[in-house]
């Protein structure tokens, strides 16, 4: 499974569709290195909307809109800066439509993570923040040592991102 850019999202909304292409290689590498993970998403929020930029199955796009209308933790994780985890989505009570969503495709845990600070490039200078979004079927999935692993690597995965960014200038 890869992710797929959604271009009409990624381009209608600003974001710098260069970026959501360098960071597919990456997530894919993450998809690959973690047993249990069943979907991955990528989404960008600004101040009037959250949009879904890449996605690896059909049911991360459904979890991620129902965040879009009605919040959620990639919406929190990626303002905050924080990494938002939720073991059990069926007894967590903060999200009920999200939880209705994820039941309907028995996800039970999902792990957000900030793609760094909410200054990232988009094409319009608008500002925006971007969560990677990894859900699972398991309940528990993503232990607290997996859950540090996984922020190291995202944030290595910014920092490249952002060099090869400024070096896009150069030439």
């Amino acid at each position: 499974m890869s992710l797929q850019l959604d271009d009409a999202s990624a381009s209608s909304f600003g974001h710098d569709e260069r970026l959501a292409r360098m960071l597919i290689p990456i997530i894919d590498f993450l998809r690959a290195g973690i047993d249990g993970v069943d979907a991955i998403s990528v989404t960008t929020i600004d101040d009037h909307d959250l949009e879904t930029v890449a996605c690896s199955e059909a049911f991360a796009l459904q979890l991620d809109e129902a965040q879009r209308h009605h919040g959620g933790p990639c919406v929190i994780a990626a303002w905050s800066g924080e990494q938002i985890y939720v073991a059990d989505l069926s007894t967590d009570p903060r999200w009920p439509t999200l939880r209705d969503t994820a039941g309907k495709y028995r996800v039970n845990s999902v792990l957000c993570t900030p793609l760094g600070a909410p200054s990232l490039p988009t094409d319009d200078d608008q500002p925006s923040a971007m969560a990677i979004n990894l859900y699972s079927r398991t309940r528990d999935m993503f232990r607290e040592n997996t859950r540090r692993a996984i922020s190291s690597m995202i944030q290595a995965a910014v920092e490249l991102v952002a060099v090869k960014g400024s070096a896009r200038l150069l030439f």
